[in-house]
């Protein structure tokens, strides 16, 4: 009797498993997202987009993935959604999950960081915003220890 009880709540611990591992993968919005380009950026804004000193970093691989998820449609919706809701928040951690899931390789780098706030203050200007502030501190646990803020 016990035997086939200790299998019942095992099989059961198993379709639970299951059914969370189900829901997970169903409700990731992440496995879904659309990481087309975003037409709400200037139809020039890769030609008058100017790396700077970071131009070795936009010219890699891990460069190239981060442009593009960052112009992509949820990466600007990221931006956006962050300048709004917390204008006091530096916007380069709305993107930190979305990079960290979905780039391949040293992204979290220094200087690849540096390259990603200067991306994200292109776009916000692109879309009219304005950059607010320097060294915003982060409260909390993250890859960015500080970051510029801005205003829409």
């Amino acid at each position: 009797m016990s035997e086939s009880l200790d299998l019942l709540r095992l099989r059961s611990g198993i379709e639970t498993s299951k059914k969370r591992q189900l829901f997970m993968s169903k409700f990731n919005l992440l496995d879904t997202i659309d990481l087309s380009r975003s037409t709400l950026l200037s139809a020039t804004f890769d030609e008058n987009f100017e790396p700077g000193t970071h131009k070795p970093q936009h010219e890699s691989a891990v460069g190239g993935q981060v442009f593009e998820l960052a112009t992509s449609r949820i990466g600007v919706a990221l931006i956006i959604g962050s300048v709004t809701a917390a204008p006091k928040v530096p916007p380069v951690l709305a993107l930190e999950r979305l990079l960290a899931e979905r780039v391949e390789g040293e992204v979290f780098a220094d200087k690849m960081k540096q390259y990603l706030g200067r991306l994200v203050r292109f776009i916000i200007e692109d879309l009219g915003g304005k950059h607010e502030r320097y060294g915003a501190r982060v409260n909390r646990k993250s890859e960015f220890k500080s970051g510029s803020t801005y205003t829409l």
